[in-house]
């Protein structure tokens, strides 16, 4: 479980992420688009305006690595360039763009395949482990200095990526009861269901498809206005939850991306995966549109929040991390 109240909090001047990006939790640091703070503390430690470099790929031995993901059209979205930021200040120590910078993002949607560049997805990151960059095209560079050190082909640096542990967050996103779940222990299987009515439901099952517990928010009086990954996490013993009391009146039907909201009560809630009981409900606030878990370690959770009139995937400008209690940590 948490404490009850954060051990930090930090106020941004700004939104914390760009497009699907999350604020990542790290041992040293806490790293967002683009700011960087102590862990431990929540000092601030740099800031910077990056439009190119908008997304995070890894972050290996003080660097981190990144792309700008952009939309393609039909294709959907793709990475284009590597680029190299120092982990300690932010400066930038190297990229494939040929500007040298990380200067203006593209403002095009590229829709069609004559206008695809090409040289620029070869260059995009694919994974990053041991000090080293995996491009798309098969490229290994070394993240701190950018020097080519071997290569691959780059069908398996692909195959190899792809098939890397997806983050458990997603995993438990895509878990619906009629893929049988995700396997957490011998014999147990969690799977959710979520409905854009805020209704979400947890259920365990055996490996036989019996049903062990079932756990539905909306019993306890709650509903989850955006039932997205960052709405719920899997960690160890716990399903933590943002939750939102339920508005006095019936919300619009079918909001979109650039409807307003309305402000609302939230609650950050710990489910026991063992029993499927409530353990823990911590009051986070009222007034706020948007709340979300952003990440979480073996010590705590990172929570984002912000009063934006806007629904949309970007964190708020409110950071606070939530520390485990200390028998949870030492089991």
């Amino acid at each position: 479980m948490l404490r009850d109240e954060p051990a930090w909090t930090y106020v941004a001047p700004r939104y914390l992420t760009q497009g699907y990006g999350h604020v990542l939790l790290m041992p040293e640091y806490v790293l967002g688009q683009w700011v960087c703070l102590r862990c431990t503390t929540g000092r601030f430690l740099w800031a910077h305006e990056f439009d190119r470099p908008n997304a995070i790929r890894g972050v290996s031995e003080g660097v981190v690595i990144a792309t700008e993901s952009r939309p393609v059209g039909l294709m959907g979205s793709s990475g284009f360039h590597c680029y190299a930021l120092d982990l300690e200040t932010g400066r930038l120590l190297w990229t494939t763009h040929p500007s040298g910078k990380c200067g203006r993002g593209s403002a095009e949607h590229y829709w069609y395949p004559d206008s695809y560049n090409e040289r620029g997805a070869a260059a995009a990151p694919r994974r990053v482990l041991d000090g080293m960059c995996y491009c798309k095209d098969g490229r290994v560079l070394d993240a701190a200095s950018g020097t080519e050190r071997a290569g691959r082909p780059a069908l398996d640096v692909e195959h190899w990526s792809s098939r890397w542990p997806a983050e458990l967050a997603h995993v438990l996103y895509t878990s619906r009861w009629s893929k049988g779940g995700l396997r957490i222990a011998p014999g147990r299987r969690l799977s959710k269901r979520h409905r854009g009515n805020g209704e979400l439901t947890f259920r365990m099952t055996d490996d036989d498809g019996r049903e062990v517990w079932v756990f539905d928010l909306r019993r306890h009086g709650y509903e989850v206005p955006h039932p997205n990954f960052h709405a719920y996490r899997l960690a160890g013993r716990y399903v933590y939850i943002v939750a939102a009391e339920p508005l006095p009146s019936e919300p619009p039907a079918a909001a979109v991306d650039d409807e307003p909201s309305s402000p609302r009560s939230f609650h950050l809630l710990t489910l026991d995966v063992e029993h499927g009981t409530l353990r823990q409900d911590i009051r986070l606030g009222d007034g706020l549109v948007l709340r979300r878990i952003e990440d979480v370690d073996e010590h705590g959770l990172l929570l984002s929040s912000g009063r934006t009139e806007r629904v949309n995937t970007s964190s708020g400008n409110v950071l606070r991390y939530f520390e485990r209690c200390l028998s949870d940590v030492l089991e």
